[in-house]
């Protein structure tokens, strides 16, 4: 592989990546998704955990259509072997995570590796699923940040190594389109989870900008971290 796995515009890419997806948390989304993705399914009704994972990639300039159907999650995973980004531990931020809800070896959901050092379970932020574990895991409906368990969990996708083979055999530029969004949160403390696995809206053990700055990101408001007053129109 020519490309370097550390390569300034890989690590761009994913972060531009991950940053829309996590500005997407708390969203039930699937028509601007399958907009973003493949405009032909705007009003399919299909779902789009796959297409999350392709919508936000575009924000970057990168189409992952071009890696393989990556709406359907077992393309994912049998691409991923064939190049060598296929791995069962050593998660990356952005990394792509596959899911097995009933250990049948069949691939069914899939997110992206948001790593939180103080957990033990393994966190990711994923679209149309559910905000806790009652409703549908593969089909809920919206963008949540959920941590879960191995077996489950089956592995993860190497972005790093898929953009850097993207890159080589030219199914990528190596542009990176479009600006980061701010990040979800300045909080530097350890982040708070309720019973569910979901992330409090209280982030760091006060009411400040780091919290107003998450109510906006699950509000789906501009993330300035300032709560104004309301607008009289």
């Amino acid at each position: 592989m020519a490309t370097s796995l550390t390569d300034p515009r890989i690590l761009k890419a994913i972060d531009v990546a991950m940053k829309w997806q996590l500005s997407q948390v708390g969203k039930a989304n699937a028509r601007s998704v399958w907009a973003l993705a493949y405009p032909q399914w705007t009003n399919s009704g299909y779902a789009w955990c796959g297409g999350f994972q392709v919508a936000a990639f575009k924000q970057a300039g990168v189409d992952l259509m071009k890696c393989c159907w990556w709406f359907y999650t077992p393309y994912i995973r049998n691409f991923a072997i064939k190049i060598g980004a296929w791995k069962t531990s050593g998660q990356n931020y952005g990394d792509n995570v596959l899911f097995d809800w009933s250990l049948d070896g069949v691939i069914d959901h899939v997110g992206a590796a948001y790593p939180d050092p103080s957990a033990s379970a393994f966190r990711s932020v994923e679209g149309n699923t559910s905000p806790g574990t009652a409703g549908s895991q593969s089909n809920g409906g919206g963008a949540w940040v959920r941590y879960r368990t191995k077996p489950t969990l089956r592995g993860w996708v190497d972005m790093r190594r898929v953009l850097a083979w993207m890159i080589d055999t030219g199914k990528w530029d190596g542009k990176v389109s479009g600006a980061p969004l701010p990040p979800a949160s300045t909080a530097t403390g350890k982040a708070k989870t309720q019973t569910d696995g979901q992330l409090m809206l209280d982030v760091d053990g006060s009411r400040g900008g780091a919290t107003n700055a998450r109510w906006q990101q699950v509000m789906g408001t501009p993330i300035d971290g300032r709560i104004d007053r309301p607008s009289t129109c």
